[in-house]
Order: structure tokens, then C-alpha cells, then sequence
């Protein structure tokens, strides 16, 4: 997307022109939505529009960048964080003390089923 893209566009973009290549529709309102959670895609927003402006800065930059920004917006993704920067090199996520940690940020607030997506969600990313 152009540095001026609008909320709307990066929107248009996801769904309408399939910018991601998904198979379905729903799929691609799905993106669109998950991407809006973690990143904006909205120039109004402060976060969003640094993420912006470095993004072509640096195209080397750009996963560390994105997982900056999520990072800042996703308290889930960010509870997850300490474990796994905590790992050497080759040295494999391990799944109980990670449900742990996740459990310890969350409380009771979601169930089994749930923790379980967000362990899966946050060891994909």
C-alpha cells in the first residue's frame, strides 16, 4: 500500500482486491480483521503511522517491526513474549510451561480451549 493509504483502502485492499491471496471471502474478512488487531492499518492511529513510515526504511526490518507493533497492541501476544525470547538458539518452546505463563497473565478469564488457541497463535508468530 502507498505511505497515504487510509484505513478504508488497506480494508479494500484485504477484501476486495485479495491483496493477501486467500482462497474464500471469509477468509480475507478474517485477515482483515486479525490485521487490523495487531497492527492498525490506520494512519490516524500514532503506532501505525511509525510502523508506516520505518516500513520502507529498512525492508530487512520489516518482521521485527511488525512484531513491534503487535507486540505493543496485543496484550495476549505480549504475556507470551518473556518465554520465548528467554530460548537459546535451536532450543524448543515447551508447550506446558508456556500454557503456564499464559495462564499466570490471564487468570480465569478464558478457558482451556481458548489458552490452547492462544499458546498455538503466539508460538505461529
Amino acid at each position: 500500500m502507498p505511505p497515504d493509504a487510509t484505513h478504508a483502502e488497506y480494508g479494500a485492499a484485504i477484501v476486495e482486491e485479495n491483496a493477501l491471496g486467500k482462497p474464500t471471502l471469509a477468509t480475507r474478512r478474517t485477515s482483515r480483521q486479525r490485521l487490523n488487531e495487531l497492527y492498525g492499518l490506520d494512519p490516524r492511529l500514532a503506532l501505525f503511522r511509525v510502523l508506516r513510515r520505518l516500513w520502507d526504511a529498512d525492508p530487512r526490518s520489516r518482521p521485527l517491526l511488525a512484531m513491534f507493533c503487535a507486540l505493543a497492541r496485543d496484550p495476549l501476544l505480549r504475556s507470551t513474549a518473556g518465554p520465548v525470547l528467554s530460548l537459546g538458539e535451536g532450543q524448543e518452546l515447551v508447550r506446558g510451561p508456556f500454557l503456564a505463563v499464559i495462564r499466570d497473565e490471564v487468570g480465569s478469564r478464558l478457558n482451556d480451549a481458548v489458552l490452547d488457541k492462544v499458546a498455538r497463535n503466539a508460538a505461529s508468530s
